[in-house]
């Protein structure tokens, strides 16, 4: 991805022929990761060469800041079925929002919760079919599972937070989708 958005970044070529280039008929993709790594390094973004602020020499950086990081980060594979648990859980009760969680414990894709919230409620029903008889930890976090699902609610924003996201969209140019996913 880093050198897609690299050849993007310092050539000519379009996201269109980068596309093609590597098989894909959704340029989409490229902004994407742009918008995606953003997140990962808030003090250093990477700014679409569309932009008339671009600069290539920073964007380099960024993109070697991302290569480092990458190389130093925990895979989501290296967590234990007992500490997913202990993540959903703590993430379910509502004590943290999703990045925060992910920041805390070095996930480092969103998606991977999402993931592991499939997999652990198949593995508790399993387990529960199986065996009857669920710890009350295990239940606990079976019944947040459960009701996590039941109780997803409409988001109010107020005005003036809104106005902020305008204001946002505006000032730094990333997309709206971009945007929403930070919310």
């Amino acid at each position: 991805q880093l050198d897609i958005i690299q050849e993007y970044l310092t050539t000519k070529q379009t996201a269109s022929e980068l596309a093609r280039k590597y098989g894909s008929s959704n340029p989409s993709f490229i902004v994407n990761w742009i918008n995606k790594f953003n997140l990962e390094i808030k003090d250093c973004p990477i700014v679409d060469k569309k932009k008339l602020n671009s600069d290539v020499a920073s964007n380099l950086k960024s993109i070697e800041k991302l290569r480092k990081k990458e190389t130093n980060e925990v895979s989501d594979e290296t967590f234990t079925i007992n500490q997913k648990c202990k993540i959903l859980k703590e993430y379910l009760s509502k004590d943290l929002s999703l990045i925060e969680i992910c920041r805390k414990y070095d996930i480092k894709w969103r998606a991977s919760i999402s993931r592991w919230k499939i997999s652990i409620e198949k593995y508790l029903l399993r387990k529960h079919q199986s065996n009857k008889n669920l710890d009350s930890r295990d239940q606990e976090l079976l019944d947040l599972l459960i009701r996590s699902k039941q109780t997803k609610k409409a988001r109010k924003f107020s005005k003036e937070f809104k106005e902020t996201i305008i204001k946002e969209y505006y000032k730094t140019g990333v997309t709206k989708a971009y945007l929403g996913s930070v919310i």
